[in-house]
């Protein structure tokens, strides 16, 4: 099991400052081989995932676990990651919007590290899941 921590930044108008964010779904957010081969989406390596999912009954441990603490709040998320930490906000956009992770009801969190870690935990085939503090919302 590969379990990462760290900080991250904020899409969603509901995240603030000091809540936690566990990965759900992740994707990669400077990615772009849409006109280089055929079939492959915005957010995707050609021959890998789209979107890569954190396994359910780690997530679920993890988030009932936070839930007992109760001392901050926690949010399931979805995770946009690249590789250039400050992207303009909006490239940030057209990415989110682009991706349609929008429209999923999760919240958004930007990081750039998480969809790395979720290739190679993919690749090696072992569950993963991302734990990370809200630093500050994107665009600040």
């Amino acid at each position: 099991m590969v379990f990462a921590v760290g900080k991250c930044r904020a899409l969603s108008e509901e995240l603030r400052c000091g809540d936690i964010v566990l990965s759900k779904k992740v994707f990669f957010g400077d990615v772009d081989f849409v006109n280089a081969v055929k079939g492959t989406k915005l957010g995707q390596i050609p021959d890998l995932p789209q979107a890569y999912y954190t396994n359910p009954h780690l997530l679920s441990i993890l988030t009932s676990s936070l839930e007992r603490m109760g001392k901050t709040r926690s949010f399931e998320a979805t995770f946009l990651s690249s590789s250039i930490y400050t992207l303009d906000y909006t490239e940030i956009e057209r990415f989110s919007e682009t991706l349609e992770i929008k429209g999923d009801g999760s919240v958004i969190a930007i990081d750039s590290e998480t969809a790395g870690i979720a290739l190679a935990a993919e690749l090696l085939d072992v569950p993963f899941i991302s734990a990370k503090i809200i630093e500050s919302k994107s665009g600040e």
